[in-house]
């Protein structure tokens, strides 16, 4: 399907290099025509929120209805909320995005988590927030999501796969 188009733009070098992978052929003259262009927005453009994390919220807003969100949202209220929970019993744990299934849905029977589907202003959610987070185990490109999360001036927590295309230093502890 490359090879069909004059350009075909990646936003991530690990992208191409996953496309160049699958034997293209001639990988430089195809990567001459595969740029990489990673996606921005002008943090100028938004304004960040003015946090109040009271209650402590965690929140997530993604497509409820993509199957790797899906996957990362029950892998986080099994695996690591309960953690949380156990260190700030009052935390919230909001999850925010349209048409989620029932999987989702079913979460907000447990203490802490709120699965609220489509909101029309996320401001209300997002002045509580403590953490974003990006609980990703597949995917590919980059989350527009962690810059909306940046220029809100939001603490993001991701795996590494959800922080994958960008170019940033991890906070590492010994």
């Amino acid at each position: 399907m490359c090879r069909r188009f004059d350009r075909v733009v990646c936003v991530t070098e690990r992208d191409q290099q996953a496309l160049l992978s699958r034997g293209l052929g001639d990988c430089a003259e195809l990567k001459g025509r595969m740029p990489v262009i990673p996606i921005c927005i002008d943090p100028s453009a938004v304004e960040p929120v003015a946090s109040m994390p009271v209650p402590f919220r965690v929140t997530h807003v993604g497509t409820m209805y993509w199957p790797p969100a899906v996957e990362g949202v029950l892998w986080f209220a099994q695996a690591v909320w309960p953690l949380v929970m156990s260190q700030v019993p009052s935390a919230r744990l909001t999850l925010i995005g349209k048409n989620p299934p029932e999987a989702i849905q079913a979460l907000a029977r447990r203490p802490g988590v709120q699965a609220l589907g489509y909101v029309e202003d996320l401001t209300p959610y997002l002045v509580e927030t403590a953490a974003f987070i990006v609980p990703l185990h597949a995917a590919g490109g980059m989350r527009v999501k962690i810059l909306d999360a940046w220029c809100w001036g939001l603490p993001i927590a991701s795996t590494t796969i959800g922080a994958e295309g960008f170019l940033c230093r991890m906070a590492t502890t010994s």
